[in-house]
């Protein structure tokens, strides 16, 4: 996995691929992505995930979940690139690791970074507008992604922290985890210097409610990279536990989440399927490229 971060777009316009994949449009980031594609990629194909009827539509196509792999082999072969910045975590995480299952690990990943995201103010404190809607979650929400979360074998809750606080309450009630069971990552150093307080007022409550104050951890909040290979030594300490992802924070880390999701037989993905708000975001900043995701 290589990791390049650029200012613009402009920057990687030498590149081509075969094949873009990417998800519906919440906002000018996906729009201008989607642009990008058509002009760098031979062919380009939509891709989302139903998570009421559990099927996924890839182009035209209605697949089955199980379905997906058998449908991706025939990319095999060809340069591929997937745009982590217009999918939701669940999706990101059913294409990556359908892929991986069909046999193709040497793909790329894309991703741009906002300028802001849009939020309202209330007595000084930023209210911020990412989700139209939650479906909450479930476990074993998403096969083959999703495990049940047992009620006495080994388990650790790694939750990586965003800017919606109610998102991280309900996954708590769910859970019903102690503090030995659960991690919260922060992404410090922030996109922009000051960000990172926004993730801990937001959730501020919740984790005094629950005594969680003794189990924070930090990772730069676009560090790709960082956040797969701190999963990977929380792996080596708790190497029994069922690991649950929960990621509700910035997208480079989820996207590092995901690659050890799909390395790791024992991690599953705990997720309540958020509606992007449009607009959610205005602006585009850097570009994160990983070439060779799964390699």
């Amino acid at each position: 996995m290589e990791i390049t971060e650029y200012n613009s777009l402009s920057e990687i316009s030498d590149s081509r691929w075969n094949v873009a994949i990417h998800g519906k449009h919440a906002d000018d980031r996906d729009k201008e992505i989607r642009t990008f594609f058509n002009e760098h990629c031979d062919y380009v194909h939509t891709f989302h995930y139903d998570r009421i009827e559990m099927q996924a539509h890839l182009s035209m196509d209605v697949l089955e979940l199980h379905d997906i792999e058998d449908s991706l082999k025939k990319l095999s072969g060809l340069k591929i690139v997937i745009d982590a910045t217009s999918f939701d975590v669940a999706e990101l995480a059913i294409i990556c690791k359908s892929l991986k299952t069909a046999g193709i690990s040497n793909f790329d990943v894309i991703y741009a970074e906002p300028s802001e995201y849009s939020h309202d103010s209330t007595n000084g404190e930023k209210n911020f507008n990412l989700s139209e809607s939650l479906l909450g979650f479930e476990e074993a929400g998403i096969p083959g992604i999703s495990k049940a979360i047992p009620t006495t074998d080994p388990k650790l809750f790694i939750f990586f922290m965003g800017y919606e606080g109610d998102r991280f309450k309900n996954a708590l009630e769910l859970s019903e985890i102690s503090g030995k069971e659960c991690n919260l990552v922060f992404g410090v150093p922030a996109f922009k210097f000051g960000w990172d307080k926004n993730s801990l007022l937001s959730s501020a409550r919740s984790i005094l409610e629950n005594s969680l104050q003794d189990s924070f951890l930090f990772c730069g909040a676009t560090n790709i990279y960082g956040v797969s290979r701190l999963l990977e030594e929380l792996r080596h300490k708790y190497q029994n536990e069922t690991f649950f992802l929960v990621p509700l924070g910035p997208k480079p880390m989820s996207i590092g989440a995901i690659k050890f999701l799909c390395d790791d037989k024992n991690a599953s993905l705990l997720y309540d399927h958020p509606a992007r708000s449009a607009n959610r975001s205005k602006g585009i900043a850097s570009i994160h490229l990983v070439r060779g995701f799964l390699s």
